[in-house]
């Protein structure tokens, strides 16, 4: 009869193993995309090793890690931050009689011929 219960107590054993080997490779697949998304490994890990394939689902499911806060009231932002100016812009100014942009050196409108106001834009 002892010999039967040793045969079963080593078969549990071996299922145990079995399915603890499972739950690490379906940690460390979980680890691995958790990873891949700028989330932690170990969090991931224990997600899949815990949870299994629905770890492993809740992973791929967060999606990719990023900072989701506002920055902060008052803070500056850091010089040249922003696009750049647009040099076409720079180099046009728009005429007083028709709304036409006219070219910035000009000092009449082509297209209606008035006199365009104002100086020169800066170069």
């Amino acid at each position: 009869m002892e010999s039967t219960s040793d045969g079963m107590t080593l078969g549990l054993v071996i299922v145990w193993l079995a399915a603890l080997a499972v739950n690490v490779l379906i940690g460390y697949w979980a680890g691995k995309v958790g990873q891949r998304n700028g989330r932690s490994f170990a969090l991931c890990f224990c997600l899949g090793f815990f949870l299994g394939l629905i770890g492993v689902l809740v992973v791929y499911l967060i999606g990719p890690g990023y900072d989701s806060r506002p920055a902060p009231y008052g803070v500056a932002p850091p010089p040249g931050y922003g696009p750049p100016p647009d040099p076409h812009q720079q180099r046009t100014r728009v005429c007083g009689q028709c709304g036409k942009l006219v070219e910035g050196s000009a000092r009449f409108c082509g297209y209606c011929g008035a006199q365009v106001a104002g100086p020169a834009p800066r170069r």
